[in-house]
């Protein structure tokens, strides 16, 4: 397996930001216990590669630039329901769920034109695209507060979505991470 420290570098690509960045993310992450490892030091210890890490660092990066707001932030976006009970394209209850299941299906990620959060309000959407439509439908989560006032929103195009699936898809099928890197 793949530690999560080794695909930094190539997360960081798809998210515009550095490795140092991420990594300062995951350290974070794992001390409030959001993100858990196997002990020790060296191969064989740390974060391991899989989806639902990686969707958290994700949401960490779309919920804030602010590394002191990212754990809490995050938890609150993952958590953030679908506005229809079950997201229309996965069937999730909730943005973290259904954006696991977008990861691990490279069918689904293919359908995605984009992933976005409103960083004030703390909610998200996953645009796609539907068989025989001309335009994108939408899923949307955590919109039970309203918007006002300015929004900022970050999103994640749907081409970062499907890399992103198929490198997950690669490693968990045992590809060594210098491929992932020399087809970026």
């Amino acid at each position: 397996m793949v530690g999560l420290k080794s695909y930094l570098p190539v997360l960081a690509g798809h998210l515009s930001t550095t490795e140092d960045i991420l990594y300062e993310r995951q350290r974070k992450l794992t001390r409030a216990g959001l993100l858990t490892g196997s002990a020790g030091r060296g191969p064989g210890s740390g974060v391991r590669v899989n989806v639902p890490v990686v969707t958290l660092m994700v949401l960490t990066v779309l919920a804030t630039d602010n590394l002191a707001d990212a754990e809490g932030r995050a938890e609150i976006l993952a958590a953030a329901p679908s506005d229809s009970r079950r997201c229309p394209l996965t069937g999730a209850a909730t943005f973290k769920s259904a954006l696991e299941l977008v990861l691990a299906s490279e069918g689904l990620a293919s359908t995605v034109t984009r992933v976005e959060v409103l960083r004030s309000t703390l909610q998200g959407e996953i645009w796609y695209r539907r068989k025989g439509r001309r335009l994108p439908a939408v899923s949307y989560f955590g919109r039970e507060g309203g918007q006002s006032g300015l929004q900022t929103r970050c999103w994640l195009p749907g081409s970062d979505v499907l890399a992103i699936s198929g490198e997950l898809a690669a490693i968990a099928a045992g590809k060594p991470l210098n491929v992932l890197t020399t087809q970026r």
